[in-house]
């Protein structure tokens, strides 16, 4: 079966300007409902024959277009809900995000702006830069991991992703120059 086009997108009102309310759109929420429930990044296609990158890219650029920080949320919490189960097999998912996560990711893919995100060890820090790096395949996100350790089980999360092209920069990395590294893509 061959890939259908999404043909989905907010309609103008009497004035002229996008509007989107979230219950208007059933196939959008069928959509997220399917990217909440995906736990194969690699290989689920979600809806008629679309890969999940695809989906996600005209999802966003849909979300981005309504202006609706409710479908942003939702889209974003699918997004989220599908990386924190990617893995764990068919059935229901079991880990959700929390609703800061979903607005750090809001806030750095839909408002484009500059994040510091403290928070304590445990909390899910990570997810908001995996999330921004599978949402928006065009960003480049770094990751200070004071611990060698820490920075190697980051670096085998991320490659789990779709399309993820991490790396792990250490001591260790071979350095071409004062400000260039060498990297072994694997």
């Amino acid at each position: 079966m061959a890939a259908q086009p999404l043909l989905v997108g907010p309609g103008p009102n009497l004035a002229g300007t996008v509007v989107c309310a979230i219950d208007q759109y059933p196939e959008i929420l069928s959509l997220l409902a399917a990217i909440s429930s995906c736990y194969d990044l690699q290989t689920d296609h979600i809806a008629s024959g679309n890969p999940f990158r695809q989906i996600i890219n005209e999802l966003f650029l849909y979300t981005r277009e309504a202006g609706d920080p409710q479908l942003q949320t939702q889209f974003i919490t699918a997004v989220t809900i599908s990386l924190l189960n990617c893995g764990t097999g068919p059935g229901p998912p079991s880990r959700f995000p929390k609703p800061d996560q979903v607005e750090s990711i809001r806030r750095i893919i839909y408002q484009l702006g500059d994040l510091i995100l403290l928070a304590k060890t445990g909390y899910g820090k990570s997810l908001v830069l995996q999330a921004v790096s599978v949402i928006r395949s065009s960003f480049i996100t770094i990751q200070i991991c004071p611990l060698n350790k820490l920075g190697e089980e980051q670096l085998g999360v991320i490659k789990g992703f779709p399309f993820a092209n991490p790396y792990h920069i250490n001591q260790s990395t071979p350095k071409v120059s004062n400000l260039l590294f060498h990297f072994e893509h694997k």
